[in-house]
């Protein structure tokens, strides 16, 4: 289960647009929460929560979604100790 504490909000532009090296990501949902948010994770593991009117509409377990269809993504951050480098 992924918990909100350890999730950050990913920025986007004045339009709300997402933007990504390789252009835009489609994600493989994991859980739908209700039609607005739901749980998802990219094709390098990464795990989100994916927010937006209408998002979870008739959507299920497995299936791929455009990642810029969310009016906000939180993806989950990776903590770090004190001293510790990347």
């Amino acid at each position: 289960m992924i918990s909100l504490k350890t999730l950050s909000l990913r920025a986007t532009n004045e339009n709300n647009q997402l933007f990504f090296k390789g252009g835009k990501v489609a994600v493989k949902i994991l859980q739908v929460f209700s039609h607005n948010a739901l749980v998802a994770k990219s094709d390098n593991d990464e795990s989100m929560v994916l927010v937006g009117k209408g998002i979870g509409f008739n959507k299920k377990k497995g299936d791929r979604i455009n990642e810029s269809a969310a009016s906000e993504v939180y993806v989950e951050s990776k903590k770090q100790q004190l001293g510790e480098t990347q």
